[in-house]
Order: structure tokens, then sequence, then C-alpha cells
């Protein structure tokens, strides 16, 4: 979603401490912010839900430095599809770190889509699962650098449907490819990375893969003095102390240290 353009003679406020977040604006104030356009218009509506605010994205500084890639990936994209880079990638380019791998989702045809990036690009396509509406790209550019580029049907209604199945927050930011610089971030991801806080998704996040128990511990090896384990308690995960202490027990054995915390956190 583009910013919606200022009507004439409107003021805009100050916008700093809202740096990275979706606001809306309405004659001249802030009456809602969220992570995404419909959490910041959601949010104006409970206190002016008879006025229609402006709803715009706040750039954070410095802006998001897109690699090459991505800019050479949004030029040979079909018009009109909805897709958006996700997942690792775009936390690692909040973190400034290279990146190698670029998952895209979108509503549509992936395949479709996956094919006319590879040949656009001069890259390989491969179709990954054809009852999951997945493709993949494979490119080889200057020296030895490889890239993968693997494009998914969204799961569920949309976007933020779709980031809610994921593992863990920091891996729930996306950017929508025709709107690059707004962050589309519904659980708080983009706060949890600057925080080195690792939030599960959802109650269901390790019930559905245990594994990601051990992934935790591999986005949290940085060196840092303390690991900290977001757990949704509203939603059941620590309902049980004996079920978060397994969680923790498993983080534990699988860094060789006892610096892990655990928290319950709200989403």
């Amino acid at each position: 979603m583009a910013n919606q353009k200022e009507e004439p003679g409107e003021v805009t406020p100050d916008l700093t401490p809202y740096a990275g977040r979706w606001v809306a604006v309405l004659k001249g104030k802030v009456v809602g912010q969220g992570g995404t356009p419909g959490q910041a218009e959601q949010a104006a509506q409970t206190s002016r839900h008879k006025e229609t605010p402006r709803i715009m994205f706040v750039p954070s500084s410095p802006s998001i430095q897109l690699p090459v890639l991505v800019e050479q990936v949004r030029r040979v994209l079909p018009a009109g599809v909805e897709i958006y880079l996700v997942g690792g990638a775009v936390r690692d380019l909040l973190r400034g770190k290279t990146i190698h791998d670029l998952d895209f989702v979108l509503q549509g045809d992936a395949f479709q889509v996956a094919r006319q990036v590879a040949d656009g690009l001069g890259g390989a396509y491969y179709p990954l699962h054809e009852d999951f509406n997945a493709g993949r790209v494979i490119l080889k550019q200057a020296g030895s650098e490889r890239y993968v580029l693997d494009f998914s049907g969204m799961r569920g209604a949309d976007l933020e449907a779709d980031l809610r199945l994921r593992d863990f927050t920091i891996n729930a930011i996306a950017l929508d490819m025709r709107n690059p610089q707004a962050l589309l971030d519904p659980l708080g991801g983009a706060a949890d990375l600057l925080a080195r806080r690792i939030r599960v998704c959802s109650q269901k996040s390790f019930e559905d893969d245990p594994l990601r128990v051990l992934r935790a511990v591999r986005q949290a090896a940085a060196p840092v003095q303390r690991t900290v384990l977001g757990v949704n308690h509203d939603h059941g995960i620590v309902g049980h102390a004996e079920r978060a202490e397994r969680f923790a027990d498993e983080v534990e054995i699988a860094r060789g240290v006892d610096d892990v915390e655990l928290l319950a956190l709200p989403l």
C-alpha cells in the first residue's frame, strides 16, 4: 500500500517518534499507528470511526539499502502482481547483512512469476512442489556468487495471515516489492530484532515444528550477554511450567550455556 497523498492545507505532524511504523493522520494529528496500514487504520477507528484518516509510512533513518539483485527482480516482475520479500532476507537487510537467499510470497501463480523472473534475469527455473504453488530461481552472477530466489503463494487469506504462520517475529517482516521502503511488520519483529529478542509468532510455532527451538538458538548465536526467548503466555505456550522448562532446557543443551531466559511476552 503506497502512502496516501496529503490533502491541500493539511498539516503533517512531527512523525519522528513513529519511524518505521504506519500512522493514521487526521487534521494534523496522529490518531493511530501500527505495523501495517490496516493496523494503523483500525487503531484510528477506535476513536475516529466516522472520519477517514490519511495512512502513511514513516521511513526509518537511514533508509533500507536494497541490494542490486532486489532492484533487478523488481524490474522484471509482472505488472499487477501483489508480491512481497519476506523472512530471513528482510531480517538480514535490516541488520545490514549480505543476502544470497531471497523468499517471496505473492497472490497468484508462483510458478509463472518464478519463470518470468528466471527468464528476465537469465537464471534457471525449478518447480519446487506442485501442490504448494512454489517455484525456485537460481542465479549465478560474477565470480562464484550464487543466489536462490524462492517464490511461493500466500498461506492464508492475505499477507498478515501468512506472516502469522511463520516461526519467529523477526522472520515475519515483509517488504512490498512495489514500495520496498515501507516495512510491513504486524507482529513487531523489527523492534524484537533491535532488542535481540526472539519471540514466536503464535501458540503453535513450536507445536507445529519442534525444530524451531533449535532455529531460535541459531538466531540467538550472536555474541550477546543474554539470550531472550519471547513466548506468548496469553496464547498458552507457557501455560504449563513443565513445557516452558523443556523449551529452555533444549536451548541450553544446544548452546552449551546457562544464560537463557524464557519470557512471556504479549503479541
